[in-house]
């Protein structure tokens, strides 16, 4: 085997961040091992602060991860068994598997061929009897437009997920 065929591609690596970054996050993690309380601490309570007040909404809940956030946030609306869920086929399968933890039915729609994202019209054309919510997942920092998406399902009577993992901060200009 050549040396070009055994490359392997990491899945995470701290690359092109500003300089003194690395120095920064190995301090925090060390702060944060020894204080010992990673969950409810106030750590947890200054980003979740912090976060709302970025993203401008009145509270944030801090979770484990976005696959938490999603199941969370479909067990309390209530979504389960029997129940349809549409999302993006080129989602991450943490959005996929989000729905299965519930006991619904994810149901991959076709994202648009130059934004990748979801659109209205392929969530209209989708909804059956079965449909109970929708998770649009906003891609590469491109928020999916909400205002059509939302309109579809508030006219359809179906629930919104917003996966804003890839785009937190990223808003959806009027009228788009």
């Amino acid at each position: 085997m050549t040396q070009e065929n055994n490359m392997q591609v990491p899945f995470f690596t701290f690359r092109d961040f500003p300089d003194g970054i690395h120095a920064r996050i190995e301090q925090t993690l060390v702060e944060e091992y020894r204080r010992q309380q990673f969950i409810l601490g106030a750590s947890v309570q200054e980003f979740e602060r912090s976060f709302s007040d970025y993203i401008g909404v009145k509270e944030a809940v801090g979770v484990g991860n976005g696959f938490d956030a999603l199941v969370l946030s479909l067990r309390a609306l209530g979504v389960g068994p029997g129940d349809d869920v549409l999302l993006p086929g080129n989602s991450f399968i943490a959005t996929i598997n989000a729905v299965q933890q519930v006991g619904a039915t994810p149901v991959l729609l076709d994202p648009d061929e130059k934004t990748y994202n979801l659109t209205a019209q392929a969530v209209n054309q989708a909804i059956t009897q079965h449909t109970k919510a929708v998770i649009p997942v906003h891609l590469f920092g491109l928020p999916c437009p909400m205002p059509q998406i939302m309109q579809v399902a508030q006219e359809k009577g179906i629930l919104v997920v917003e996966d804003c993992a890839q785009a937190h901060g990223a808003v959806v200009a009027a009228g788009k």
